[in-house]
């Protein structure tokens, strides 16, 4: 088990700008940090930092403390977990699990040894004759896991390893993962453009953008309390609703909301709102009007899409009815909160869990 500790870590390609801007990221003994961000945030290329398939620019690399910067991808005891799995095509499933050991000179019986307790905890006992192409995605991927489990490595990465598998069984192997990282107490770094397995897998998430940190914290910290307005537009599915008013013409249940900074407010301001603290109303009946554009049957629920009179942002709402809206229909909106408030630079500015008393005098 180890510690893994980012400090000021830059990446800077020949010729061009930083793509990583001072990643400051400390990992405790056994934690499960997942990376998230949309492609092109830097996520991955910081996942290949610290398994130094690329090199570091600027900063330091610390494992266990020891500066790792200028150590081969070999010497930092790093098991690494790929999306397109990378299994050896010509070996049998016993073979490519033993690679590593083999290399390494391990015993015949050792790796026999090791190779039957990792495949048992794998649930892939039954498949060590059998070669990759024999394999379902599940079960390359549980090999893939495998082989880096058998190495009993310091450190866990995994880069999105479970994009190339269909929906149902992302949610099987993502939660046989999690399982896996805490039974074995294994410090592991791990890289998705998923916010939902990003939520349902980490001990802390790093919400990544444009190569930089936006925030660090436990998925539901995030959710509840994001500091900026793309981490709340980014963390929740779907995503958070957001109005926009100026600083100088804002509604009266607006001017009542306390903010986090005794700063004037100024330019403009965004309200966020996610899609379950919304409900539907009879037109006339709600804080504000509007009119359906788009209704998505879900099964349980359905998500109703509408648009605001006179606002040009369209909203999203979660509506657990059995009889569904009418596309073309006018209906009223009750806002409930908890809501958001973000300054013109979407830093926030205020979270509070309940406006619903004051929203009473908002105009239709």
């Amino acid at each position: 088990m180890a510690t893994l500790e980012l400090k000021r870590l830059r990446k800077r390609y020949a010729g061009g700008s930083d793509v990583l801007h001072d990643i400051e990221l400390s990992i405790s003994d056994g934690e499960m940090i997942v990376v998230v961000g949309p492609s092109g945030c830097g996520k991955s290329t910081l996942l290949r930092m610290v398994a130094g398939l690329e090199t570091i620019s600027g900063g330091e690399l610390l494992i266990d403390e020891t500066c790792v910067n200028d150590q081969e991808p070999a010497e930092r005891d790093i098991a690494m977990v790929f999306q397109n799995y990378a299994l050896y095509p010509h070996m049998s499933v016993f073979d490519n699990l033993a690679y590593s050991l083999k290399n390494r000179g391990t015993p015949k019986d050792e790796i026999a040894r090791r190779v039957e307790t990792t495949a048992r905890l794998l649930d892939i006992a039954t498949l060590l004759d059998r070669k990759p192409r024999q394999l379902s995605g599940g079960q390359r991927q549980r090999v893939a896991m495998g082989r880096a489990v058998i190495r009993e490595p310091r450190v866990f990465l995994f880069d999105e390893p479970l994009s190339n598998l269909d929906a149902s069984l992302r949610v099987q192997m993502r939660q046989e993962i999690r399982a896996l990282q805490q039974r074995l107490g294994i410090t592991s770094l791990y890289v998705t453009h998923d916010q939902t397995e990003a939520m349902t897998m980490a001990d802390r998430l790093v919400v990544m953008n444009a190569g930089r940190i936006e925030q660090i914290g436990t998925p539901m910290a995030l959710f509840r309390k994001p500091a900026t307005r793309f981490v709340a537009g980014f963390i929740g599915s779907p995503a958070m609703n957001f109005l926009t008013f100026a600083a100088n013409d804002l509604p009266g249940w607006l001017t009542r909301v306390p903010t986090e900074t005794e700063a004037p407010l100024a330019g403009e301001l965004s309200v966020g709102i996610r899609p379950e603290h919304i409900t539907l109303t009879p037109q006339g009946a709600g804080h504000i009007e509007a009119r359906i554009e788009l209704v998505e049957p879900l099964g349980s629920e359905s998500l109703v899409h509408v648009r605001p009179a006179g606002d040009g942002a369209r909203l999203v709402v979660r509506y657990a009815g059995t009889e569904l809206p009418t596309v073309g229909q006018t209906i009223g909106l009750n806002l409930q909160g908890p809501f958001h408030l973000f300054n013109e630079h979407g830093q926030r500015l205020a979270t509070r869990p309940r406006l619903a008393d004051t929203i009473c005098s908002m105009e239709p």
